[in-house]
């Protein structure tokens, strides 16, 4: 029974940090945005697609892509996070950059 019980414990405190790992939305881009770790979020397939020109748009407005492939956080959060630095992103530099941007950006088309 304490086996059992060991490893129930072990389960859920690793299922939280795993959560906490995808824990996005408006607070943590608003955190990114003020720490200038600002990224836009990617929902991607099994291997993470790289356009070509991107670096250039992240070097330009100081941005980086992060894709998480398959296992990502619930599409809500992640547009909710890309929201948030959208509105940065359109007070900083205005609208050009979104000609520029990725357009397979969660939120982007909403």
């Amino acid at each position: 029974m304490k086996i059992l019980l060991f490893l129930f414990c072990l389960f859920v405190n690793a299922s939280s940090k795993a959560q906490s790992l995808f824990s996005v939305g408006r607070q943590n881009a608003l955190n990114d945005i003020q720490q200038k770790q600002v990224k836009l979020l990617l929902i991607g397939g099994e291997v993470p697609v790289v356009q070509h020109g991107q670096e250039h748009f992240e070097q330009q407005y100081g941005v980086q892509y992060h894709d998480y492939g398959c296992i990502s956080p619930e599409a809500d959060s992640v547009e909710a996070y890309n929201k948030t630095i959208f509105r940065y992103l359109d007070a900083t530099y205005g609208k050009q950059w979104r000609e520029q941007v990725r357009k397979d950006v969660p939120g982007l088309q909403a």
